[in-house]
């Protein structure tokens, strides 16, 4: 009896202890660039500049590693690290590295992140591009970063030489569309083919352009890579916050590896675990989620262990009530906004004609059960040994990692009610195959072809269309970002199907945001000086006080 008590005693003690061991009680902010201190941002940048400076480590210790080293893990390991389930914990292994890196330069730095929503209207004159801090775009001649911390610097990836950009900015996704894409996420499938085939893939692309290093997989010569995938892991970090059950949840087998890296993709699921020992600061571009949890999943704490509300309230008339202070260089990270971020609907209703549409989050339409098992066994048909491998038939991936299964998913046809002539339209077309990861296995499946890509059409009950992406009167409503070029899609491994879906997700919900009466978004040009406190963008006399693009019914 006496040891009958003595083993409950001590599996007693070790549940209270294990918790305490596994989480960290010294958790760093990571902040949005705008919100550090003169001092942090001056910080940041010296240990960025001094990474770059230093010698070559030959040791197994990747926070000893110089800058040109992180730019040559992330080349040489992108076919496993992009268009996989491991895209997200790969890379918020790689920044927490990297970050490990600063720190051993200057120990009190923190890897900030960018918020580009709130710059999404007209990112070239972002505070971030400024001299001061991480330059412009290339030289009109060579593309050579020619000002900011990385004037001149030479590359050790790709074809070498030195660092360039060729800016081809229109508009990026702004915060709404964004949260959008987070709250349409039932699983960590779809979370991550919206993100990385969507607002990831497009920030590369509009930096970069058509011949800069952040247009390809040697993004990561250009410092400017770790404040965007701070953004993008920052992303992860809210949808995970946004339910309990989204946590830990993954598409695949979670005790897989993260070369070059030590960890599994296990110890990347949550940023307050000893190994990470993170969180993020809350931005103007944090529109509310409406993330449906499902059964028995209940609402993260927030950071100061509050509920969050991630459901807007359709009734509520105020999103930004209230206004933040930070130190150094910027006064005040938000503005007083009012209005109501309009909710995506769960029914696929529609309001009268006098009421703003909504979008719909039912929009998807699946093939009935006897299609769905006639397309599963013809993929078990073409590949040896898929019998044995349960496939979903809801969801379909490009790419297949290890230990995957094969997912496919059924025609998708977005809401069509009340809609008239298109004003911009992608032509649907099938992609002729599918093409294989080479991590696992390799196998053609050409005979499967992937749904009609989506058509964007204007919806006539609108009186606002978007105004043009480098027209600048406008200061209220929201531009419609450029599609990305097939070429930049098929070198950075997106999903050409998912980056035009996307594409028009984001053009529906940029319509809504524009058509919705007493709303301004936290990311219109009229507050664009509110985030960028340099001024480097001077406002055009003209504004948009008449609404230049109102629809005359």
């Amino acid at each position: 009896m006496k040891l009958h008590y003595s083993y409950n005693y001590w599996i007693l003690l070790l549940l209270l202890i294990v918790p305490s061991l596994s989480q960290c009680t010294n958790i760093s902010v990571r902040k949005e660039w705008r919100q550090l201190s003169s001092q942090e941002q001056e910080n940041y940048l010296n240990a960025v500049k001094a990474l770059k400076a230093r010698p070559r480590s030959n040791t197994s210790d990747l926070a000893a590693w110089n800058f040109d080293q992180f730019s040559e893990a992330h080349f040489k390991f992108n076919s496993a690290n992009h268009g996989t389930p491991l895209f997200f914990p790969w890379h918020r292994n790689f920044i927490n590295y990297y970050e490990r890196a600063l720190r051993s330069i200057i120990s009190s730095v923190t890897i900030p992140y960018w918020d580009w929503t709130l710059d999404s209207q007209r990112p070239s004159q972002s505070d971030v591009f400024a001299s001061r801090f991480f330059g412009g775009n290339g030289d009109p001649i060579t593309q050579c970063v020619m000002d900011g911390i990385a004037a001149g610097w030479q590359v050790s990836t790709n074809a070498k030489g030195c660092l360039k950009r060729c800016n081809q900015f229109s508009s990026f996704y702004g915060p709404e569309a964004v949260s959008d894409l987070l709250s349409r996420s039932d699983t960590f499938a779809e979370f991550q083919n919206y993100i990385e085939n969507g607002p990831h893939g497009a920030v590369h692309n509009q930096i970069g352009g058509l011949c800069g290093d952040f247009s390809s997989m040697a993004s990561t010569n250009d410092p400017v890579f770790y404040l965007h995938h701070a953004m993008i892991d920052k992303l992860w970090w809210r949808w995970q916050s946004g339910c309990s059950s989204n946590v830990n949840a993954f598409s695949s087998n979670t005790n897989v590896g993260l070369p070059p890296m030590p960890y599994r993709i296990a110890d990347m699921l949550s940023t307050t675990s000893n190994t990470l020992c993170y969180t993020y600061s809350r931005s103007a571009g944090d529109v509310p989620l409406n993330l449906e949890c499902p059964n028995g999943s209940v609402q993260m704490p927030g950071p100061n262990g509050e509920l969050v509300d991630n459901r807007m309230d359709s009734k509520s008339t105020t999103l930004f009530s209230s206004s933040t202070t930070v130190s150094g260089t910027q006064a005040t990270a938000g503005a007083t906004r009012t209005g109501s971020f309009p909710v995506v609907s769960t029914t696929a209703t529609r309001s009268s004609s006098t009421a703003t549409p909504v979008i719909s989050k039912t929009e998807i339409i699946r093939e009935d059960e006897k299609n769905q098992q006639w397309l599963e066994i013809s993929i078990q048909s073409l590949i040896p040994g898929m019998k044995d491998i349960a496939i979903n038939p809801l969801k379909i991936q490009s790419k297949l990692a290890i230990n995957q299964d094969i997912i496919i998913e059924p025609k998708i046809q977005l809401e069509t009610a009340n809609v008239g002539a298109p004003e911009d339209i992608i032509e649907p077309k099938i992609n002729p195959s599918i093409e294989p990861s080479t991590v696992g296995m390799t196998m053609s499946i050409d005979h499967v072809k992937r749904p009609p890509l989506p058509i964007y059409r204007f919806n006539q009950n609108y009186t606002v269309k978007a105004p043009p992406c480098r027209n600048y009167t406008d200061a209220i409503h929201l531009r419609h970002p450029d599609p990305m070029p097939e070429s930049f899609i098929k070198q950075m491994m997106l999903d050409e199907y998912y980056v035009r879906k996307v594409e028009v997700l984001v053009k529906l919900t940029t319509d809504r945001i524009n058509n919705q009466r007493g709303y301004i978004s936290p990311a219109a040009l009229k507050y664009y000086n509110t985030h960028n406190l340099l001024n480097r963008w001077k406002p055009p006399s003209v504004t948009s006080s008449t609404i230049k693009y109102e629809i005359k019914k």
